[in-house]
């Protein structure tokens, strides 16, 4: 595992890591130190007292802590030892800037409203659930908002006043708190890491003023034309600050799952993994990024009520601009995790599900406020059948997963996750292709070779043979001899129509099935389910060889009287 300050010198377009627990130690370590009540001078500190000193480093500085002195130097990479206790003043400083400049526009919003100026709505997602129980979301109306009252917009000014419109929503002459801190971080820039490295950058002051115009429209949604309190401090200005000043920003990863019902709505996996179903914030959320982040349908992307989430990811803080370009990917490790639970719940249900966009959600911080929406940064997808995309969402015959399925689903999950066999997650990976193509070909060369990979050995003679009398060994761990038949007739059947496909004329248009090309398919991903349901249930027997030496030797061995039984976990074999 990666340190966490391996993690910090990745690109700027590396995608979300795993939190470490030198990243979750450096956290608690920050909030153990940070005891000191901070006042600026021009503007009391009354958000908790550790905030300042919490977020008292940034991405380039190395700091110690000695004693109860709390003695800190501070390392940058000119070599210069500047006093972390600057640092930590120009932060109070920034914080009381940031509540002066909230407090201003407040009074300007007051003296609007009490001018008779009203403000305009935003525009948000429309949401509706039509009557197979998915949601639909489509964009907001052409004329009209359709959400929150935008105070900001307010100020916007009036077209065809070019040299108001030069001067923008908040000039310097009406807005001078606002101004003060914007200069301030233009002089201070290293206060934040998230903020640009050259003073002139010109997004620096258009993201700062969306910052505060962002905090005030969440104020007034919450709590009307009155003055700003602890409750903001908290809800409102904390978040921004974390976005601001944390060295490491938490992260989830939300996987909307597509055209899948559920009869719940949250349940755990496992410890970092949950399905819930999302909030109305969220859809509009995710919607909003689409533009962003997709591969699939716009229909298929709103048809999901509930999402995969699976927590304790994070990455480092830098400019926002390049952190939502990092965050614009996912790397191998996420994205083979998301798959192994999308082939899980195939597995447990034989539901052909799948997803058409991943989110990561930002946990506790935000760059800046969507009136009560979550922050989402989308990245495309498009892991599901192409016959979702054949007005799927319009589809009656939406279906419904329970909780004992669930259930079985997360006790697979916690066997594949045990055993980290590369073996079972490329047959795993087989079994998602197999599920998600619609080509009955595809899809039975898929399934055999996910049935190779689980039964498979380096000799490849007689692999039929091998493949029939293994599977037939497996499935008679549960004693029923009528199913061992059964699977040994069905991986016969499968592979003659691999041997078809691969040794016959152009394989998309072989017949899958003499009768149904699509139940040669659903034989083959059948067959394929079956498997491997019985290894997840008996692990030891992801080695082939302990098949042979332990289920099809027993007869021999139990006749001769060598051997009673084989005590050593696995489930008693059935008497002969």
């Amino acid at each position: 595992m990666k340190s966490s300050r391996a993690t910090r010198r990745r690109s700027i377009s590396s995608p979300g890591s795993r939190d470490t627990a030198e990243d979750v130690g450096v956290i608690r370590e920050r909030r153990i130190v940070a005891k000191t009540k901070v006042a600026t001078g021009q503007v009391e500190c009354h958000l908790a007292a550790w905030h300042i000193a919490k977020w008292s480093d940034n991405k380039q500085a190395e700091t110690r802590i000695r004693g109860k002195g709390h003695q800190v130097t501070e390392k940058t990479p000119g070599g210069e030892e500047p006093s972390v206790e600057r640092l930590r003043a120009n932060r109070a400083q920034l914080l009381g800037l940031y509540k002066a400049a909230i407090d201003e526009m407040l009074a300007a919003v007051r003296v609007k409203l009490a001018a008779g100026v009203k403000p305009p709505r935003s525009e948000q997602p429309e949401l509706s659930t039509p009557d197979n129980g998915l949601p639909s979301i489509s964009d907001p109306p052409l004329f009209g908002g359709n959400g929150p009252l935008d105070h900001a917009a307010m100020f916007e000014p009036p077209y065809g006043d070019d040299a108001a419109r030069r001067r923008g929503r908040f000039p310097a002459e009406d807005f001078p708190r606002l101004s003060a801190l914007i200069e301030f971080v233009r002089a201070n820039g290293d206060v934040s890491p998230a903020y640009p490295d050259r003073a002139a950058d010109e997004l620096l002051p258009i993201e700062i003023r969306f910052q505060v115009e962002s905090a005030v429209n969440l104020h007034l949604l919450r709590h009307g034309p009155v003055d700003w309190n602890a409750k903001s401090d908290r809800a409102i200005l904390e978040p921004l600050l974390r976005g601001l000043f944390n060295p490491r920003l938490s992260l989830a990863i939300v996987v909307p799952i597509a055209m899948t019902r559920f009869s719940f709505d949250r349940v755990r996996l496992a410890p970092d993994m949950f399905i819930v179903r999302m909030a109305d914030g969220l859809n509009r959320a995710r919607w909003k990024m689409k533009a962003y982040g997709t591969s699939g349908h716009d229909s298929v992307l709103g048809a999901a009520s509930h999402a995969l989430v699976i927590t304790g990811w994070g990455a480092e803080n830098r400019q926002h601009l390049f952190l939502a370009r990092g965050l614009s990917g996912f790397g191998t490790e996420a994205r083979d995790l998301i798959d192994s639970v999308f082939a899980m719940l195939r597995l447990e249900t034989g539901i052909a599900t799948g997803y058409a966009q991943m989110l990561w959600l930002a946990r506790g911080w935000r760059t800046r406020h969507h009136f009560a929406d979550p922050e989402v940064f989308a990245v495309g997808a498009r892991r599901y059948p192409d016959t979702f995309d054949d007005y799927g969402w319009l589809s009656d015959a939406i279906p419904i997963v329970d909780r004992a399925q669930i259930g079985r689903v997360a006790a697979s999950l916690a066997e594949v996750r045990r055993a980290q066999d590369p073996r079972l997650a490329l047959a795993l990976r087989r079994l998602n292709g197999a599920m998600t193509r619609d080509e009955p070909a595809d899809a039975i060369l898929d399934a055999t070779i996910g049935l190779e990979l689980l039964l498979g050995d380096a000799d490849n003679q007689a692999i039929s043979w091998k493949l029939r009398m293994r599977a037939a060994a497996l499935i008679g761990l549960d004693g029923d001899r009528a199913a061992m038949a059964q699977i040994s007739s069905d991986v016969d059947r499968v592979y003659g129509l691999r041997s078809t496909i691969v040794h016959g004329s152009n394989r998309r248009k072989v017949k899958a099935d003499a009768a149904d090309p699509q139940a040669g398919r659903q034989l083959a991903i059948d067959t394929l389910r079956a498997v491997m349901r019985r290894i997840l249930a008996a692990p030891r027997y992801l080695d082939p060889l302990k098949i042979d030496q332990e289920l099809m030797m027993v007869p021999r061995i139990e006749r001769e009287g060598l051997v009673p039984r084989i005590d050593d976990g696995s489930p008693n074999l059935p008497s002969q």
